[in-house]
């Protein structure tokens, strides 16, 4: 079974954080840096943070990092079932 994604606009993402109780100032910075991530992805860290963070991660925990995909192939069942 495939999962979608239903893409969210920025007033939409915004109301959904306010509905959730979001104070005003976290639901500006999210919806902010979400907008900009889907204009640059590259915009979420610069290379050679993202390369640090992943080298600690594999030194801390003995694991290798995972993409998104392979995240929601593994959970794929719990993820259908909610």
């Amino acid at each position: 079974m495939d999962i979608s994604i239903k893409e969210a606009n920025s007033d939409e993402h915004r109301e959904k954080l306010r509905s959730r109780g979001f104070p005003e100032r976290m639901m500006k910075s999210a919806v902010e840096r979400l907008a900009y991530l889907g204009r640059d992805p590259a915009i979420l860290y610069e290379p050679e943070t993202y390369k640090a963070a992943s080298m600690n991660f594999r030194k801390y925990t003995g694991r290798q990092l995972t993409t998104f995909k392979a995240w929601v192939d593994k959970h794929q069942e719990e993820l259908l079932a909610n």
